[in-house]
């Protein structure tokens, strides 16, 4: 039998050949051209995000202030039970104010309850002016720059804080401190004010003592932690202090039902961010000073402000005037908002010459701001705030 034995293959290696050098030039233009493509689509992927955030920082800061504002706007004026009636009004229910008017640092923007709306207008920002905001240092800028309904400069607490070119809008109303109470009903000509407990209130704050027949205005000069509070005489340290007690009454003799409240005093302006921008902030008086500025929203380059006044008691605004404007008697009705938002970053491709007008639908209802020529994005929001506590 024949066995059979395979054979072995036995022939030459087979040849191994690779890329050519021609080939190896192609595939890597190819694979370069590839890579350059997944490059520039990525960096407008990024460029695209950018911008569209840049779009959605501006619109959500806009809207943030404007919330921000309307909300303290209708506030303003609140007197509690009473309407917000000086009493030398002929109105038995007013608001009487204890606040000492020659007291170091005094103004009505500020301290004068009845005028529940207030503030300073930039000079050269009213309707029909242009004003350059391309420099936004605060730093040295002197305070008569601004100007209020009674022509007084800028408060001196606000000295290196606003940026030139931006108003600066002023809030007061009552806010009910609702844990303290009277102990004993006190007399008109009473200096202390006995409470139930220890008040919490810092000497020097703005406190109201109020029930359906008048509200009672002074600053507290009792510790916090005494179960009193006290409308001593006093011009300053902190200012702006109280008239004397002795020669100015209450205007009636509180139960002790009466509402404490604390007067509130919130100021609105543009100023330098701690990242440099320029920064929405609010700040309030508090204990006889300014309470640190809270930064509201970054990127705000101007803030321009004018109000309604309703010259003929139908409730409507027959005009608008800015801050400075407002004359003895004038009731305002309405508070006019305009603020210009620009991107934290530089996302356009060209360069932003434009200009911007605040307030105002045409050259002499508005004042034109002329920002810094770079590569941000802008936007104004504008929006008018009904005043509620008018009277």
């Amino acid at each position: 039998m024949n066995t059979l034995i395979p054979k072995r293959c036995v022939g030459r290696a087979s040849s191994e050949s690779g890329f050519s050098l021609v080939e190896f030039m192609v595939a890597s233009a190819i694979g370069l051209f590839m890579l350059l493509g997944i490059i520039q689509a990525m960096v407008g992927i990024r460029t695209t995000t950018r911008f569209n955030d840049a779009i959605e920082y501006i619109q959500e800061g806009g809207r943030f202030v404007l919330s921000q504002m309307t909300k303290e706007v209708r506030m303003g004026g609140y007197a509690g039970c009473v309407p917000n009636l000086a009493c030398d009004s002929g109105d038995t229910r007013c608001v009487n104010s204890l606040i000492n008017t020659a007291g170091v640092d005094y103004t009505g923007t500020m301290f004068d309850l009845t005028v529940g709306i207030g503030g300073w207008d930039y000079a050269a920002t009213s309707p029909g002016n242009t004003i350059d905001v391309s420099d936004l240092d605060p730093e040295d800028e002197p305070l008569d720059n601004w100007n209020d309904m009674d022509a007084n400069p800028l408060h001196s607490s606000l000295q290196d804080l606003v940026v030139p070119g931006s108003d600066v809008l002023v809030v007061k109303y009552l806010s009910e401190l609702s844990a303290l109470t009277l102990s004993a009903a006190p007399g008109i000509n009473d200096t202390l004010f006995s409470l139930t407990s220890a008040s919490d209130v810092e000497d020097g704050t703005l406190v109201a003592i109020s029930d359906c027949t008048g509200t009672n205005i002074f600053q507290n000069r009792s510790d916090s932690t005494e179960s009193q509070l006290s409308r001593a005489f006093s011009t300053d340290s902190p200012s702006p202090g109280n008239v004397d007690p002795t020669a100015n009454a209450l205007t009636h003799s509180p139960t002790t039902t009466a509402e404490i409240h604390q007067f509130i005093v919130k100021i609105f302006y543009v100023g330098e961010g701690g990242s440099g921008e320029p920064t929405l902030y609010r700040t309030t008086y508090e204990g006889g000073t300014l309470s640190d500025p809270v930064e509201i929203v970054e990127g705000v380059e101007s803030l321009q402000i004018l109000f309604g006044i309703d010259t003929d008691s139908d409730g409507v605004p027959n005009q608008y005037v800015d801050p400075d404007g407002v004359g003895a008697g004038d009731v305002i009705i309405s508070v006019r908002l305009s603020y210009l938002v620009r991107s934290l970053d530089a996302v356009r491709d060209d360069v932003d010459t434009n200009t911007y007008r605040l307030g105002g639908s045409s050259v002499a209802t508005g004042v034109t701001v002329n920002p810094a020529d770079d590569q941000r994005l802008r936007r104004i929001f504008s929006t008018t705030i009904q005043v509620r506590n008018t009277e």
